[in-house]
């Protein structure tokens, strides 16, 4: 089957998040490893497509799809991040268990927000530098 793309997005960080209420009972809020693994320094591009089915009179549903460091990840959902005005891809992963939800912070305004590419960019450092600083972990 052929991929549509539906758009392309550059990716300054990602956060990676246990799914479910279950995994989070197992482990304390304060323990290792955290539910929440915030503001990675974790680039580059993501393409959000679908399977082009070319049935041309018949509805079918098709999953969203997004490529990431040259893998296929589900699409989950699309909010708003970074203080609410950053475009934010939730996608579904078994790479970093127990960590099954990453979430992918891009430099795409949401719709009427006030903030630029820019502006994004150096929020995403900002939160970036706080979580290292939060994991102890050194800048590089």
């Amino acid at each position: 089957m052929k991929e549509v793309l539906i758009a392309t997005f550059r990716i300054l960080c990602v956060t990676f998040r246990w799914a479910s209420e279950d995994e989070r009972s197992k482990v304390g809020f304060y323990l290792e490893p955290h539910p929440i693994r915030w503001h990675v320094l974790i680039t580059g591009e993501a393409e959000v497509f679908v399977q082009d089915l070319s049935k041309a009179s018949t509805i079918l549903h098709t999953p969203c799809k997004v490529r990431f460091q040259d893998k296929v990840y589900d699409l989950l959902y699309i909010r708003s991040g970074l203080g609410g005005s950053a475009i934010t891809i939730g996608i579904s992963s078994k790479e970093a268990s127990p960590y099954t939800v990453w979430e992918l912070y891009t430099d795409t305004p949401v719709k009427g927000a006030s903030a630029s590419s820019e502006d994004i960019r150096a929020h995403a450092e900002r939160e970036i530098r706080w979580a290292a600083d939060m994991r102890g972990e050194q800048e590089e």
